[in-house]
């Protein structure tokens, strides 16, 4: 879990210095996320 958490750390102090890498993870994260844990609210969202 430490791990996974510096990590995560490191990948968000990469998304404020590259605009790149943020819309990548960006793009990447919560779709995994949202289909993972609340797909129902994302196609809500997603209609709305």
């Amino acid at each position: 879990m430490a791990i996974n958490e510096k990590f995560v750390q490191e990948i968000s102090s990469i998304n404020y210095n590259n605009s790149i890498f943020s819309l990548y993870f960006v793009g990447q994260d919560p779709h995994k996320i949202a289909q993972g844990i609340m797909p129902e609210k994302d196609e809500e969202l997603a209609l709305k």
